[in-house]
């Protein structure tokens, strides 16, 4: 708790009703587990990201490649304005959008369902959002971020994308229904950030796995 206090001045300017994650160019996470990234992330790092914003910003201004897919339309045009506007010219943003099924065939907390959890999402399917990460080889990139839609399935598909010794980070990880595809990375080191973050009024966890071996 102690630690906490020392992000209240910047949780507090977080809260004004002109400031955004895309705004400030941030990733929407707890503060801690953004020290963290600071801490990890190379110049010549390549990050895939499921859910684009503020995140996309901080990322492209800090490795050498970002891939980041994007289901909805007009935010992914935002994301790729202000890229554009800061002159960030190294990430490559990809709209994939859900599509409308009969009935949904599978559970939001599924690994293996492509599925949300999200009440307008009801009976939509995000497996070509979830499966874009199959366009590149496995092992390929240094960090991937879950943080869109589906995210079980994505870090079901995500983990053999990651390189050995690299990492994949989780946001919103104390949701009940992301419990079973925490369980997909057993084996891995494991990180956890409970605390406060940037635009909320309540503490949340982000959660950091290490890969370290096949």
């Amino acid at each position: 708790m102690k630690a906490s206090f020392k992000y209240y001045p910047a949780w507090k300017r977080s809260l004004a009703p002109s400031t955004t994650a895309l705004s400030d160019g941030v990733p929407w996470i707890t503060f801690e587990a953004q020290a963290f990234l600071d801490s990890i992330l190379t110049p010549t790092g390549i990050i895939f990201e499921y859910g684009s914003g503020g995140s996309t910003l901080y990322y492209s201004k800090r490795v050498q490649k970002v891939v980041s897919v994007e289901n909805d339309a007009n935010w992914a045009n935002l994301v790729q304005r202000a890229l554009i506007q800061r002159e960030l010219q190294n990430c490559e943003c990809r709209h994939v959008p859900s599509k409308q099924s009969l009935r949904a065939i599978g559970s939001p907390d599924d690994p293996q369902s492509y599925f949300s959890s999200a009440e307008e999402y009801k009976n939509h399917s995000f497996r070509e959002y979830v499966v874009s990460i199959d366009a590149f080889p496995d092992q390929f990139f240094d960090f991937v971020a879950v943080d869109g839609r589906a995210r079980p399935a994505c870090m079901y598909y995500a983990r053999q994308k990651v390189k050995i010794g690299g990492y994949l980070m989780l946001d919103n990880s104390d949701r009940p229904h992301y419990q079973r595809s925490k369980e997909l990375l057993a084996s891995w080191e494991k990180y956890e950030f409970f605390g406060p973050g940037p635009y909320n009024d309540y503490f949340w966890e982000t959660t950091i796995w290490r890969r370290l071996s096949d």
